[in-house]
């Protein structure tokens, strides 16, 4: 009945990760709210998520709608420089790890961005001083962590249809 409920298809998008885990149909929400509205941002972290974790970083377009997305804040912006990371991670190197500084800029509060670049460093081993940075980047990161997802006993404190959780464990 409201094609362009814009927050109606956000969590449709976080509810089918909570639920059935389908990716496709979160590509397909994605890509409707973004038909409307293709500088969404929101739209653009699900569709992100969906190809990277679930299509292995397949779709080469990517890239080119995230230069769409627009917000004027600091913690989205990073977590968009997050999913342009994703993007390039297995591309271009050097723009992945770029893209993982601006978002640190953007937001030092994190822990996605700072873990990933940590972890880019130190898989390159080019010198020790480098493996050392990676490492601090990756306490820095771990010490950005805001909740930890809980146990079984603890299922009721855990919000499924909480986008704001899905992203920060995400991005």
């Amino acid at each position: 009945n409201h094609p362009k409920d814009t927050d109606a298809w956000l969590l449709a998008m976080r509810l089918e990760y909570s639920g059935a885990e389908d990716p496709e149909k979160i590509v397909e929400y994605a890509n409707h709210v973004l038909s409307y509205d293709p500088s969404n941002p929101a739209a653009l972290l699900f569709l992100s998520f969906a190809d990277y974790f679930s299509f292995g970083s397949s779709n080469d377009e990517l890239y080119s709608k995230l230069l769409n997305a627009k917000s004027s804040d600091p913690e989205m912006l990073a977590m968009l420089e997050v999913a342009k990371a994703y993007y390039w991670e297995k591309r271009d190197l050097q723009k992945c790890i770029d893209a993982l500084k601006k978002s640190i800029k953007y937001s030092p509060s994190q822990r996605i961005n700072y873990c990933m670049l940590g972890q880019i460093y130190i898989r390159q081993k080019q010198d020790y001083k480098q493996i050392l940075e990676g490492a601090d980047l990756i306490k820095r990161g771990l010490g950005n962590v805001k909740k930890i997802a809980p146990g079984e006993e603890t299922d009721l404190l855990y919000d499924p249809t909480s986008i704001a959780d899905f992203f920060a464990e995400f991005f």
